[in-house]
């Protein structure tokens, strides 16, 4: 949802495969692309091939401490999103308000255990 309302949006997928029997090595393979609105249509979209390099380098750039920190409140958000339009409908029973808030929680405590503990690991080791 988030990626369509800013048109400099590239979505990375990264693929990781087990070790294969014949060469006995391991493979990782990525890919970046963007979805763009397809020709003559209103509705669909296409992916678009965006060409990855990889440059080595030993330090990092502000816009990348920034992304980095963004990430976590970037997802914090969409579950906020969905959370408050959902919590937002007249016909819910009151007991399923508690366990959507319940679910709700459980999902920001997931986050932060899997995505802001490494993150915070990550940058005590930059220092």
């Amino acid at each position: 949802m988030y990626q369509m309302l800013d048109r400099d949006f590239a979505g990375l997928i990264f693929s990781c495969f087990g070790e294969d029997k014949s060469t006995r090595t391991d493979q990782i393979v990525f890919t970046c692309f963007q979805s763009l609105q397809a020709p003559k249509s209103s509705c669909k979209y296409e992916r678009v091939e965006i060409p990855v390099h990889l440059i080595p380098h030993t330090g990092m750039g502000k816009a990348c401490l920034e992304s980095m920190m963004a990430f976590p409140r970037v997802l914090r958000q969409e579950e906020q999103d969905a959370f408050r339009k959902i919590h937002s409908l007249s016909h819910l029973e009151p007991i399923t308000k508690i366990h959507n808030g319940s679910v709700f929680t459980k999902k920001l405590c997931s986050q932060m255990l899997i995505i802001g503990g490494p993150l915070m690991q990550w940058l005590e080791g930059l220092l």
